[in-house]
Parts: structure tokens; C-alpha cells; sequence
């Protein structure tokens, strides 16, 4: 159940901070190696509780788009330009065949390697308009990206808020302990990260959870991996 995608040797790593009253703040910054106390954001940062998450992609096909997009956010080439028709060696992209359908849930699995090798995991999410943005990826990473599937709790001994809609402002639902396993339904990217081959910062965004309750939680705050070991260990309370 916990097994994890095997685009290449792929392990686990982003940042985040906890509000004490149970997390679901955005951070006012994004960083991959250091976090700060994190405030609620702006309301320019947030989706309003009244902006519910599009129900389908613009495209007829989302893996498509998702793919499309990419390419470009990483100035790579589609996998099949990879080495007959790449002459600047730009990073290859391709979609992972057994992941292709969740695009239609907001999360797109993808892989990126140099042309003579070194691949990588690559997500990149939805946002409310449409388009894709970064989320995450790299050699190491902890988001959860599987859906539908398993999430762990992760907040260091604080809740998660389980709220209405995918906003700080919504009405919370309920609380939910650390350590406790939620179910993911869809992803909605609210903060685009910064992808490679810059610096690189992993996006943010909400998920719906259909289990033990139905309603939406931070993605900042729930891992992919069966504990919450190494996600601790990255975060800074």
C-alpha cells in the first residue's frame, strides 16, 4: 500500500513548519532545506472558500497537458526527442504509463533524466484555472502524490485541520491527530514551487480526503511514506 513510485532511485525530502493550532497554513516563503515559523499567508495566497477546484482538466486528455507543460516548466524534451532529435541535451520527460490516469485527479507522475541518464521523479499539479505548475520531484522528496490513495499525518505531535474547501478561511471539519492516515481523492495546486534546473522548491496545494472524513488538508502536512521519520527530521517546528 505504501510502496512507492519506482521512477529511479527515488527517496523523500521537502520543508515545512506547523502552526500549533493544528496545520494548514501556507508558508509566506517556500524553501527545500529550511523553514521558518510559518504565519497564515496573505489572502492573495490562498484559494477563497468560495473557489471550489475544477471538476475536470481543460484538456481531453490531462496526462497530456500535464506532460505538455512539463516539458516547458523544466526546458526539457519529450522522451521520444530524447536522443535523436535533443542536440542542446536537454533533460528527457516522460510519463509514467502506470500513473497516467490520476492526471484527472490533479496530480500528474512524471520522469525527467539527462540524456545519458540519471533519472528523477517529476509531479507537477493542477491549479484552479487549469494550468500545471511544479509541485515536486527530484531525487528526494516526501509529498504525497498517489491518488486515490493513503497519506500519512505528519505535524509533529500537532493536528492537521481537515477544512470545508481548499482555503485557510474555510470552516474547519475537524481536527485530525498525528500519525493518523487519511484518504486522498484530489490535488489542487495552490502555490507553484520553483522546478530544476534552478533551485529548486517544492510546490503546495490542498488535498481532498474522502477518509476519516471528508473535506481538505494541507499538502504540507501529509507524507507519502508509511511514517513520519524522515519528514520530521526535515521539518523544523
Amino acid at each position: 500500500m505504501w510502496k512507492l513510485l519506482c521512477l529511479a532511485t527515488v527517496a523523500i525530502a521537502a520543508t515545512a513548519t506547523l502552526a500549533c493550532s493544528g496545520g494548514d497554513e501556507q508558508p509566506t516563503t517556500s524553501s527545500s532545506a529550511s523553514a521558518a515559523t510559518s504565519t497564515k499567508p496573505p489572502t492573495s495566497t490562498t484559494v477563497p472558500a468560495t473557489a471550489a477546484p475544477p471538476t475536470a482538466a481543460p484538456s481531453t486528455d490531462p496526462a497530456a497537458a500535464a506532460l505538455a507543460a512539463a516539458i516547458k516548466l523544466v526546458d526539457g524534451v519529450a522522451e521520444a526527442d530524447c536522443t535523436t532529435n535533443n542536440p542542446q541535451q536537454k533533460d528527457c520527460v516522460s510519463l509514467d504509463p502506470n500513473h497516467r490516469a490520476q492526471a484527472s485527479r490533479g496530480i500528474a507522475a512524471l520522469g525527467e533524466r539527462g540524456p545519458a541518464g540519471g533519472p528523477s521523479a517529476l509531479f507537477v499539479g493542477r491549479q484552479a484555472n487549469g494550468d500545471w505548475g511544479y509541485y515536486a520531484g527530484g531525487q528526494q522528496f516526501y509529498q504525497a502524490w498517489k491518488l486515490p490513495g493513503p497519506m500519512l499525518v505528519c505535524t509533529q505531535g500537532s493536528g492537521l485541520n481537515v477544512r470545508m474547501e481548499p482555503s485557510n478561511d474555510a470552516s474547519l471539519v475537524r481536527t485530525l491527530e498525528d500519525n493518523s492516515t487519511v484518504t486522498g481523492e484530489e490535488f489542487l495546486l495552490t502555490q507553484p514551487g520553483t522546478p530544476p534546473p534552478a533551485s529548486t522548491v517544492p510546490g503546495y496545494g490542498w488535498f481532498r480526503i474522502s477518509a476519516p472524513v471528508e473535506g481538505w488538508v494541507y499538502s504540507k502536512y501529509v507524507s507519502g511514506l508509511p511514517e513520519c521519520s524522515f519528514h520530521d527530521s526535515v521539518e523544523t517546528p
